[in-house]
């Protein structure tokens, strides 16, 4: 559910974190050339990048997508794609793991169902009354939607398997996309993310997009870690060895005050 009903859970996500980051972005003008990749599957970003007056995008056509909606909410808060006439103009969010606004048919989890219009002057299940917020309840999401829209509907929470990837082509859709970014990215800050040795599908991602950049001729590109453990430093440097830009370790709420928008404004290439 985002954003959080009590004070207690918004102190706990940093909320003035994020309303300094997309500040930033905003005072910068620098949300349409911004990509985000994530395996988190809240809804967090999504929110607040609304709130700021920047809706993102997710990379999904509609071949192989669709949206729904629940809650009597009047406008989107995330659309689909950046491509088409509904051409979005805020941050491009790639989530590498589904989201709890994916669902699926397990009949043919080949085809994904979005739910982008939470909200609105009606309540979800019984999490009560919002006025025009786009808040959701996981479980009273889950009932509102199977009871629109049938019991076949599941969330679309996928955990990263080679299977999955080929059986699913919104999911491969989604991580064709990240490698494109990769690929293509100036500057690419990892916030948070500790680089664990178990995380082979990351690491995969991100050799082969820096071999695609090498192929081509692709200058690399400048590399900076958000992150308060030293021993995650470590392991960024020796992925990204000449590419990596050496940092403190800092966490994710104090870099927001000077080193994110510092970052964000240097003209690096």
């Amino acid at each position: 559910m985002c954003p959080p009903l009590d004070q207690k859970r918004r102190d706990e996500i940093h909320t003035e974190s994020y309303v300094r980051f997309f500040k930033s972005l905003s005072q910068l003008e620098l949300s349409n050339r911004l990509a985000v990749i994530t395996t988190n599957y809240d809804l967090i970003f999504e929110y607040f990048s609304w709130d700021n007056g920047m809706p993102c995008h997710y990379p999904l056509q509609k071949e192989n997508s669709e949206t729904i909606s629940i809650g009597g909410g009047t406008r989107p808060y995330v659309n689909l794609s950046s491509k088409g006439d509904n051409c979005a103009t805020g941050p491009l969010l790639c989530k590498l793991h589904g989201s709890i606004n994916y669902f699926q048919d397990l009949s043919n989890p080949n085809n994904l169902y979005v739910a982008n219009l939470f909200g609105g002057n009606k309540h979800i299940g019984k999490s009560g009354m919002w006025k025009n917020k786009p808040a959701i309840f996981a479980v009273d999401s889950i009932w509102c939607i199977r009871n629109k829209y049938g019991s076949g509907l599941t969330p679309a929470i996928i955990p990263p398997t080679y299977a999955k990837l080929t059986q699913q082509g919104w999911l491969r859709t989604i991580w064709n996309e990240a490698f494109r970014l990769l690929v293509n990215a100036q500057k690419i800050i990892f916030i948070g993310y500790s680089m664990p040795e178990s995380d082979g599908f990351m690491k995969s991602l991100i050799h082969g997009a820096l071999a695609q950049r090498a192929s081509h001729n692709i200058v690399s590109p400048h590399i900076y870690i958000i992150n308060p453990c030293k021993k995650t430093h470590e392991r960024y440097q020796q992925l990204f060895l000449g590419a990596y830009e050496p940092l403190s370790p800092i966490n994710f709420s104090d870099a927001t005050e000077s080193i994110i928008p510092e970052i964000l404004r240097k003209n690096d290439l």
